[in-house]
């Protein structure tokens, strides 16, 4: 979605809601900005390293992309800068 409107972003946020309604936010901020999906996932899933996922149970999980800007060049993987 964020390719068809030429917007990119840099901040990609995780939360993370354990069943005890104890919540956890991680994020990380990339050199560059993406709108590629294969971009988010990675780093959510770097970032869900950082949780307790693995060893309590989830009752809700959050993923953002922030920071964004318009770009007038869509982003493709063979310009796609290495993340996370």
């Amino acid at each position: 979605m964020l390719q068809e409107k030429n917007m990119v972003g840099r901040t990609i946020t995780l939360k993370v809601k354990y069943a005890n309604f104890e919540q956890v936010v991680r994020s990380v901020s990339l050199d560059q900005h993406t709108n590629l999906e294969a971009d988010v996932v990675a780093c959510a899933h770097e970032l869900l390293t950082k949780t307790e996922v693995h060893q309590r149970p989830v009752r809700l999980l959050g993923v953002s992309l922030a920071n964004l800007a318009s770009t007038d060049t869509p982003q493709t993987s063979d310009n796609a800068s290495k993340v996370c």
